[in-house]
């Protein structure tokens, strides 16, 4: 998250100011993407070890 230009900046900026809605989805974005990088790691972890199958 801090390394993304700007975001950390805005973000920190946000909670010392308590406005809510740049905290609000700031959160929102940042746990969607994490989310979703979790699901493709999931779907990557399955395609390149064979060990790895779905019941």
């Amino acid at each position: 998250m801090f390394d993304w230009p700007g975001m950390g900046r805005l973000y920190f900026e946000a909670i010392s100011v308590m406005d809510l809605p740049i905290i609000i989805g700031a959160t929102y974005v940042l746990t969607v993407l994490f989310l979703i990088s979790i699901l493709v790691a999931d779907f990557l972890y399955g395609y390149f070890d064979p060990r790895v199958k779905t019941q």
